[in-house]
């Protein structure tokens, strides 16, 4: 039945390639998530069934079809994660960038050098509190514009403030600004 299925797809038959990659779709979620809890899981496992359809043919007659998919899936999924990460980096790198065009009296009063160790302790901080961080402090955004903005409650921006700034502060303890 599913080499049926898989000759179908090859031809071209989109119902057949549902049929066929229907059963794995719990799978593939779930492999999803495993690798980038972060994204929208059915973005990524729609972009990765894309990705199999396009490459149906090459796919072998020993290869397992749910191993071939959840590798597509696994492959897509850490490249979201990857790019998310590179998309976050950036847009501290930016923000940091801004406020040193025009800085502030706090941006003066950081010794120079300071900074690039603050954005680094910032990058290590977990996804969910650094962004919090960065449109609190990086972008000037208010709590309840960075509630709105991020779509969660007003409490867990604050919750995830405090637990970054803790974080942040016995990581930055050595610096003294003076």
């Amino acid at each position: 039945m599913a080499s049926n299925l898989i000759d179908l797809s090859v031809a071209g038959d989109g119902a057949a390639f549902g049929r066929l990659v229907a059963p794995h779709l719990d799978v593939l979620r779930r492999v999803a998530y495993i690798h980038a809890p972060s994204a929208d899981v059915d973005d990524v496992v729609q972009e990765a069934l894309t990705r199999a359809w396009s490459h149906i043919g090459g796919l072998r007659g020993g290869t397992s079809l749910r191993a071939w998919l959840v590798s597509i899936t696994a492959n897509t999924a850490r490249n979201r994660s990857r790019g998310a990460k590179r998309r976050r980096k950036w847009e501290l790198v930016e923000a940091s960038r801004a406020r040193a065009e025009a800085p502030s009296a706090e941006d003066e009063a950081v010794p120079p050098g300071v900074a690039k160790d603050v954005l680094a302790a910032v990058e290590a901080l977990p996804p969910g509190q650094q962004v919090v961080v960065a449109y609190r402090y990086f972008l000037d955004l208010s709590e309840a514009e960075t509630a709105e903005v991020l779509g969660v409650p007003p409490g867990t921006v604050k919750s995830r403030l405090s637990r970054a700034m803790a974080v942040l502060r016995t990581e930055l303890e050595g610096f003294h600004h003076g």
